[in-house]
């Protein structure tokens, strides 16, 4: 009885490690096919130049000084020329904010420079008007006010680009004004995608009500 007892035992803990040794060999070939099956990401052919302008207004003491640093990540290369110009007006409209007329003959230094002169020539027209204010006390407007937005690229790959463009600014008070956008281009087309090109109908309630 202890032999046949022991020969059942052995048995079963060959057949055991068997179905374990089975089981192990199917995982690993398992693993083996998702890791060839993963697909892995590309990086997009599409090339920057780094852009940067920096202006400031001295002002005296009746008119405040005002700072200013702009930094783009402007597209200077891509296989599709017309995707690439659709790209390009995109950034530049992100950074200076304005509408652009002639885009056969744009340059980011161009509409940056366009940018600081406008601002700095806006800054003086305001504090102007401001001071004919008959309740401005003096030190009201002699405060330094600076304005900065710059760019980063923070997706480029499997044919969508995503540039944050932020934006802070200070012109007086207890702190200054930050605000962050974003563009989402598709590379295929050269559209820079929006809400609705990226979430389905009564998303955002869907989402709200995680």
């Amino acid at each position: 009885n202890y032999i046949c007892l022991h020969l059942i035992k052995s048995s079963t803990m060959k057949t055991q490690s068997f179905i374990l040794t089975l089981l192990s060999l199917t995982v690993a070939l398992l693993v083996g096919s998702c890791s060839q099956n993963e697909k892995k990401s590309v990086i997009n052919p599409i090339k920057f130049q780094t852009c940067t302008l920096d202006r400031s207004f001295d002002g005296d003491s009746t008119m405040p000084s005002l700072t200013l640093s702009l930094k783009m990540e402007y597209p200077i290369s891509f296989s599709d020329a017309n995707i690439l110009k659709q790209i390009q007006l995109s950034v530049i409209q992100s950074v200076t904010g304005g509408t652009i007329n002639d885009s056969a003959t744009i340059t980011p230094e161009y509409e940056m420079e366009k940018m600081a002169s406008n601002m700095i020539n806006d800054h003086r027209q305001r504090i102007s008007e401001i001071k004919k204010n008959p309740q401005l006390e003096d030190g009201d407007c002699n405060s330094s006010t600076y304005y900065k937005t710059s760019q980063e690229v923070l997706f480029n790959q499997d044919g969508l680009l995503t540039i944050q463009t932020t934006d802070s600014s200070f012109y007086g008070g207890s702190q200054g004004i930050k605000f962050l956008y974003f563009n989402n281009f598709d590379l295929s087309t050269g559209k820079d995608l929006n809400y609705n090109d990226l979430f389905i109908e009564d998303s955002e309630d869907i989402i709200g009500s995680f």
